[in-house]
């Protein structure tokens, strides 16, 4: 059985979902509400106007590009928000005992406000790159971003 006929739900697709690849890293879809959302909400980018538009964007003309994910140790994602402080949204609760150096955690590391706007459209799963690290996926943004500069994706 293939991953799609798995899911139930409603499922943001990106333009690499056919092809199951963005650059070299796989492309999988992933339940929203198992990922967690590294970085806060940004109404305005740079004092203009950003998340409006970027919902207007995909909602017109879908999602382009895929969520860029990471699956670190939750002792890794303490580790980023010592690193990035206020600027990495809070910490989900984990209050269930388990060893915070095995237990492992999507998290967004590049798509921060689109998986927000997929929420806010309904959406119940996105298209995710599977990236090996937060620091490679953190490299990658850029690269993505690129060719985009005057557009939301």
């Amino acid at each position: 059985m293939s991953i799609m006929l798995a899911v139930k739900g409603k499922i943001l697709k990106s333009k690499f979902s056919e092809t199951k690849l963005w650059n070299k890293y796989p492309v999988r879809v992933l339940p929203i509400r198992d990922i967690f959302i590294s970085c806060p909400k940004t109404e305005e980018l740079r004092g203009k106007p950003f998340y409006k538009l970027l919902l207007e964007d995909i909602e017109r003309d879908g999602l382009h590009f895929p969520l860029l994910v990471s699956d670190p140790t939750r002792a890794e994602i303490r580790q980023k928000k010592k690193q990035y402080k206020k600027r990495m949204s809070p910490l989900p609760q984990w209050n269930d005992g388990l060893d915070e150096n095995d237990i492992r955690q999507w998290t967004v590391w590049g798509g921060s406000q689109r998986i927000r706007v997929a929420m806010d459209l309904g959406y119940t799963h996105i298209d995710c790159a599977i990236i090996p690290t937060l620091d490679e996926a953190r490299t990658l943004q850029a690269k993505m971003r690129a060719p985009f500069q005057q557009r939301y994706y």
